[in-house]
């Protein structure tokens, strides 16, 4: 019938039809395949993305039926659709997106629990003050949870938005309404680190810290918690390494050894012997060292 038909989705060789969530079955919206920019598997999803669109339009659970099928022949059907220029403005399609920051929920409880702690706190003074004479340890207690009360819902405040978007071209970073925005090609060094944690002998989290550097001494960091691995966090690492491999080699290639470090010259070694047989692993996303001296 030349018909793929998925979970409120179908296809074929022209369209992508599929029923927005929460709509009924009549308002489902059909995209022309060749308005698909890309196809990928992000956070068990098949996602599609339409031309010029930053967010993707459809996302397919991977356990759900043909959806491999829907990867495979959107590529197929797509093959001969010249890539985007890296050269393009803007940062391009959102990939994936992380916030370590607290939810709506977490940042209402702890302005509740406070306000409870605070009145707690405050009564217990007004109760000292008013019935008997003044006890150093109830005025401790109460002083601490006037404190805490205070504190949860300022940590609310500070923890409501810790935004790291990785998109096709570069990252953006929003924390607490602080937007940074770096392109791939302007990062100068990636550092990444996961520390498992153990308490008792039993695994309570991976720490995860991103620290990007760009040429002209900017940065920025990411740093949040997960359960177990987060395997588009390694993605983003990889794919930026070699983005930023391709970069060094082009200024490689161009003689402007110091723009990749103002210290050396990687155009010549010791004696002044140029290093005509040094190569950016581009592949691998990694650069050799450049000697020890």
């Amino acid at each position: 019938s030349g018909v793929i038909v998925g979970t409120n989705w179908s296809l074929t060789r022209d369209d992508v039809s599929y029923q927005p969530e929460g709509k009924a079955k009549a308002d489902e919206v059909s995209v022309p395949v060749r308005s698909v920019a890309a196809a990928e598997i992000v956070d068990r999803n098949v996602c599609l993305w339409a031309d010029g669109e930053d967010l993707p339009f459809l996302k397919v659970p991977l356990g759900t039926p043909n959806a491999i099928a829907l990867l495979v022949m959107i590529s197929k059907l797509n093959r001969d659709k010249p890539a985007s220029s890296a050269d393009a403005k803007g940062l391009g399609r959102v990939i994936f997106e992380r916030n370590a920051g607290w939810s709506k929920g977490a940042i209402s409880g702890s302005v509740i629990f406070g306000l409870i702690l605070l009145v707690g706190g405050s009564a217990l003074i007004f109760s000292q003050l008013n019935n008997g004479p003044p006890t150093l340890g109830v005025y401790i207690l109460a002083a601490g949870l006037c404190v805490i009360g205070i504190g949860l819902p300022l940590a609310g405040w500070l923890q409501r938005k810790n935004l790291l978007r990785c998109h096709e071209r570069g990252l953006h970073r929003n924390i607490n309404g602080k937007v940074t925005e770096l392109r791939y090609e302007d990062i100068r060094s990636l550092t990444y680190s996961a520390v498992r944690h153990y308490y008792n002998g039993a695994y309570t989290g991976t720490i995860v810290s991103l620290l990007f550097t760009t040429y002209d001494g900017a940065s920025t960091k990411y740093t949040a918690t997960f359960k177990n691995a987060d395997h588009e966090l390694d993605n983003l690492r990889d794919h930026a390494s070699r983005v930023m491999a391709g970069t060094m080699l082009k200024k490689l290639e161009a003689g402007a050894g110091r723009a990749l470090d103002g210290r050396v010259d990687l155009r010549a070694g010791r004696g002044g012997h140029p290093w005509a047989e040094r190569r950016v692993r581009q592949d691998q996303g990694s650069v050799p060292g450049v000697g020890r001296h």
